[in-house]
């Protein structure tokens, strides 16, 4: 009878893995008119709080258990923020924003 639970238990846990999977969406962005990186730029899902910043060379990882399709938006200061719609296709982008004039 052990046995019995110890396999039901191991196969509850296993399956929950598939259930709470991750997905990643990593990318770059970028000063749409120069391409130059912009380092700390605000990448966040819509309606939470996951989000991250862009490191030195414009580059983000973002991972999380919600379910795609997510909404990201991006800011940075002294530029127009966009939001994007992200689907499973889409895994590496590259974001150009704006600068405010």
């Amino acid at each position: 009878m052990k046995l019995k639970n110890y396999f039901s238990l191991t196969l509850i846990v296993l399956m929950s893995g598939c259930v709470f999977a991750q997905t990643s969406v990593s990318g770059i962005v970028t000063d749409a008119v120069t391409g130059s990186p912009l380092i700390g730029a605000s990448v966040i899902i819509t309606g939470t709080n996951t989000g991250t910043a862009t490191d030195f060379d414009g580059n983000f990882s973002l991972d999380s258990n919600i379910a795609l399709p997510w909404a990201l938006k991006i800011s940075y200061a002294g530029y127009a923020p966009q939001t994007i719609e992200i689907s499973a296709s889409q895994k590496d982008l590259k974001i150009k924003l704006p600068k405010i004039l």
